[in-house]
């Protein structure tokens, strides 16, 4: 993860969540701030990649049983 802050002085994110690349502002200047960010981010991703895994499952087992 490498951090880096913008014109405005806002911290950057710039890594990788879960397999997926992700390059944004966190839209805060305070370090702590952006960290909290990060990792609510993450969480976020996780439930996101989470529920499309069970959408598939779903989506698989209506195609079986057709």
């Amino acid at each position: 993860m490498s951090n880096r802050i913008d014109q405005g002085g806002f911290i950057h994110y710039d890594g990788v969540v879960n397999g997926r690349r992700f390059c944004g502002s966190t839209g805060h200047r305070d370090k702590k701030q952006a960290a909290i960010w990060v990792a609510d981010f993450k969480v976020e991703v996780r439930r996101e990649r989470a529920n499309e895994a069970i959408a598939r499952k779903v989506f698989l087992e209506a195609e079986a049983a057709k």
